[in-house]
């Protein structure tokens, strides 16, 4: 039984398992036995276990669209290069008497992510012989993938007096 099930499913993944297999008729001595042998063979192969791989299929994406709407929902309530709450840097902006958002003044006015991608492409790309004091410890902070050089957890913003 062993054998014929490894030679149905070797053949069954190549070729056309109706081809493959021995023709069976309900005169035949083991027509039962096939009879329940290929039905078996359909319902766990064919059903079960393609529902099996569908699911982990489905599962998948699924898990990959929850971390992507995460991601989303957590890319917009902080700051992209400080990592500031959304809601504490706009209370921060009103206590100093900024006007509008202080999470667009900081995001979008102070710590523009594209200038700090040109800088560190541009240390990238200079020669480190012409590199002045802090170009060469932010460049080798960058190569030791070291953020100390950012302003994680702070901005010019929260450095301004409290106005009255």
């Amino acid at each position: 039984m062993v054998d014929c099930s490894v030679a149905t499913i070797y053949n069954g993944m190549r070729t056309d398992i109706g081809s493959t297999i021995a023709l069976v008729t309900a005169s035949d001595a083991n027509w039962y036995q096939r009879v329940v042998f290929d039905l078996t063979f359909f319902m766990i192969i064919t059903t079960m276990l393609m529902n099996i791989i569908s699911g982990v299929i489905i599962d998948t994406f699924g898990m990959l669209r929850d971390s992507g709407a995460e991601r989303a929902v957590y890319m917009s309530q902080r700051t992209f290069i400080a990592s500031l709450e959304r809601g504490e840097v706009n209370k921060e902006a009103r206590k100093r008497g900024t006007t509008g958002s202080g999470y667009h003044y900081i995001q979008d006015e102070r710590h523009r992510v594209w200038n700090y991608m040109n800088f560190i492409f541009y240390l990238k790309s200079k020669d480190e012989t012409d590199f002045v004091g802090p170009e060469t410890r932010m460049k080798r902070a960058i190569d030791n993938e070291d953020v100390t050089w950012l302003p994680i957890g702070t901005c010019a913003l929260y450095q301004q007096p409290v106005s009255d």
